[in-house]
């Protein structure tokens, strides 16, 4: 069949419903429907098809319910979607060559899903195990969570670093066992006092970092970056340590001997060693470079590591150094395309081409005497930017996407990936209002997100947000809906108590955590169960309206 004809079936599709053509014939006619073509051919057919079509199609007969839900169709449509009405990274539950069209469709409906109204949210409440963790303190502000939201990892006070198994099924109830994924490097007396500084970053979307598995769209390994110091480094003559690890995720159903399956600890792809410092204040990790930002007067600057040269090496031994000099930078995001975002006070966001624009230097911190540089692009005097509550990026169009919260806005920041022009930056408000939400009881998603305000009183809010140039959705309503702020008073003890929220888009879930880190609550805004659609018993019949089997609720403002 031709491109052109299959061109002109899928535009029957959105211009002249399929239902009132496919599956009839005219009456008195000979020729043949769309219906009697061979199985083969009906499925390549559908496999053009956009997902709102597929949804329609299937209600019509049998025949294009079969072709509708072959596992072709689904992975066909999705490949397409994806890195345009779905965002880079977007991973399945399993390699995308094993995923049948339930499970396309399933992780499709979870991304998708709104807020439900807040009685019909789904909250579970687990217990940590903390006393596996012998009264170590956890340093929660760097907590991570892994996309898919199975795993969460964190450092503690004595320089360990713990994991969180927090299962697959969102209706979980059993208790959480932390399992220690890093022990820590420094010797008990170096911990006696203030402790040791741990930052974390994650790599779940650079080649790099996920290997032979960077096109499968699952996720089967990412690399993390370790970064500790002591308070107290001047009394212990510390340096600062840098540390890249490989981790393996278990596959569904590895035997390897523990029930249940941990996060593996996989080779280390470099150490090295930089100024000690009183002060560090963020890190990012993405491709070979690792990111980390200190003040500790006069090493207050940001500093850009290509780790892998850098391996191996002591803060004298030349390691080559790219600095944003001076600055103190309270978050820092490295992006694709050598750039990286960094907040500073009073509110201002910068973006830099850092291999390009910023002093190089083999020098380390202590040592430097740089001068301030402009960004390639500076947006300031944006209020409290809640820089620990920044997404991670997000590929859409081929374009780089944050969500930025402030105290009064949320905004979107679109950074394109192939062009370094500065003035193509663009800074669009999201959700204009009063958040009221501190850095870290706030998480979100590309679309969406959750927070929990401790005011006068507690309250759970949820919001719905959009960009100017989305596209129409791929299931629900046809138009995307406007931004919203959804409020709901809460009187849980475990939301009175939240200090770390968590959110995981792909799945849908949004993980609570009170100060010492001993209790999860999740909240599930997942679909409502699919009804299953009876299609027609008589292939002529094909002129009845289809069932909405996407009725997903909205968000209602109280």
């Amino acid at each position: 069949m031709s491109a052109s004809k299959i061109k002109e079936i899928r535009n029957v599709t959105r211009e002249q419903p399929l239902l009132g053509r496919v599956g009839s014939t005219a009456p008195g006619s000979d020729s043949p429907s769309l219906t009697h073509l061979p199985d083969e051919l009906l499925i390549q057919i559908v496999a053009n098809l956009d997902l709102k079509d597929i949804l329609n199609s299937r209600t019509v007969c049998r025949a294009l319910r079969t072709a509708c839900g072959s596992r072709e169709a689904w992975r066909s449509m999705y490949l397409r979607q994806h890195g345009e009405a779905l965002p880079r990274p977007f991973l399945m539950p399993k390699p995308i060559k094993e995923c049948s069209a339930d499970d396309i469709e399933s992780s499709l409906q979870k991304w998708y899903a709104e807020w439900p109204a807040a009685g019909a949210v789904q909250r579970t409440r687990r217990v940590v195990k903390t006393e596996l963790l012998r009264g170590r303190h956890p340093h929660r502000s760097t907590m991570v969570l892994t996309p898919g939201g199975r795993w969460a990892i964190t450092g503690y006070a004595d320089g360990s670093v713990w994991c969180f198994d927090l299962s697959d099924n969102p209706e979980a109830t059993g208790d959480v066992e932390p399992f220690l994924l890093l022990p820590s490097t420094y010797p008990e007396a170096e911990v006696a006092g203030r402790g040791i500084q741990v930052f974390l970053s994650i790599d779940c979307a650079s080649e790099e970092a996920l290997g032979p598995t960077f096109e499968t769209h699952h996720l089967a390994q990412f690399n993390v970056a370790i970064i500790t110091c002591p308070y107290d480094y001047r009394s212990t003559k510390a340096s600062t340590s840098i540390d890249i690890w490989r981790i393996h995720i278990p596959e569904p159903g590895e035997n390897d001997h523990r029930d249940p399956p941990q996060l593996r600890l996989g080779s280390r792809l470099s150490t090295f060693k930089d100024s000690g410092t009183g002060k560090l204040l963020s890190c990012s990790l993405y491709g070979k470079a690792v990111a980390y930002s200190m003040n500790s007067p006069p090493s207050q600057c940001t500093v850009i590591v290509d780790w892998e040269e850098a391996n191996g090496k002591n803060e004298d031994q030349g390691i080559p150094r790219w600095y944003v000099p001076d600055i103190a930078s309270l978050t820092v995001k490295l992006l694709p395309g050598d750039r990286i975002l960094t907040t500073h006070q009073p509110g201002a966001l910068c973006v830099h081409n850092w291999r390009l624009d910023c002093p190089s230097s083999p020098l380390s911190p202590a040592t430097q005497q740089l001068e301030r540089i402009t960004p390639a692009w500076v947006c300031g005097r944006l209020g409290n930017v809640c820089g620990v509550a920044i997404s991670s990026f997000f590929v859409v169009r081929n374009s780089i996407r944050l969500v930025v919260p402030t105290s009064s806005t949320l905004y979107g920041l679109t950074i394109p990936k192939d062009s370094h022009d500065p003035s193509l930056i663009t800074l669009e408000p999201l959700v204009k209002g009063y958040f009221g939400f501190s850095s870290l009881v706030v998480a979100f998603g590309l679309d969406r997100g959750a927070g929990v305000v401790t005011d006068d009183n507690t309250q759970l809010c949820f919001t719905r947000h959009k960009w100017n140039d989305d596209l129409p959705r791929l299931v629900g309503n046809q138009h995307t809906p406007k931004p919203t702020i959804a409020e709901y008073e809460a009187t849980e003890p475990d939301l009175q108590a939240a200090k770390r929220l968590l959110y995981d888009q792909c799945s849908g879930r949004l993980f609570i955590f009170d100060s010492e880190l001993s209790s999860i609550l999740t909240l599930v805004n997942s679909p409502p169960t699919k009804t299953p659609v009876s299609p027609p018993k008589d292939q002529k019949s094909a002129e009845i309206p289809p069932a909405d089997p996407d009725n997903i609720p909205h968000v209602q403002i109280h």
